[in-house]
């Protein structure tokens, strides 16, 4: 049976982040010491332009979603139902108005950086092996180089033969592909 482990990380106001991958705690309780849950953290404040789709897939009605990183965060709180993956949907950007076909060309610019975590690659050999490494791990290098961010399970995480899978949402401004490659690397 496939674990149901979802994990929305912002590095809290005091610098530390959630690590604890128990899905019964809720991220706020996880967000920050207790003393600091009611305080506004700026991570959490940071506003996102995306598009979404309450349809499949193959459906590319979007509309505009103006939201913070911490709205974001509560959203992808809730583990992914599992059963088939065709479902609703985020695009790291806004959409142009009337574009029939989801693609990056139709993205008027980035909100979001997006990494698919689906593999690791052994630095040594050079070999790529199924399962990303443990999002837990991902988390902490990515809460000690203090980078905001949120990380959540993929459908695919845990499936027999396929390891660890999930996404890592950084709130980065790309204007253009160029841009975005410009931040990856």
């Amino acid at each position: 049976m496939r674990e149901n482990i979802q994990y929305t990380e912002i590095p809290g106001p005091d610098g530390t982040g959630l690590a604890d991958p128990n899905p019964t705690n809720s991220v706020e309780e996880q967000l920050a010491p207790e003393n600091q849950r009611d305080k506004a953290s700026p991570a959490r404040d940071q506003p996102l332009h995306l598009s979404h789709c309450d349809g499949g897939t193959a459906n590319t009605d979007l509309e505009r979603l103006d939201l913070t990183l911490g709205k974001l965060s509560d959203i992808l709180k809730d583990p992914p139902k599992i059963g088939d993956k065709d479902g609703p949907y985020l695009l790291r950007g806004p959409f142009r108005e009337g574009c029939p076909t989801r693609c990056d060309a139709n993205i008027t610019y980035s909100s979001l950086v997006v990494l698919d975590a689906d593999s690791s690659l052994d630095p040594t050999t050079g070999e790529v092996t199924q399962g990303a490494p443990p999002p837990e791990f991902v988390h902490e290098i990515l809460a000690k180089l203090d980078i905001n961010h949120a990380l959540h399970t993929t459908h695919s995480h845990s499936q027999p033969g396929k390891g660890n899978r999930f996404r890592v949402l950084i709130p980065a401004v790309a204007e253009n592909g160029d841009e975005l490659k410009g931040l990856i690397s």
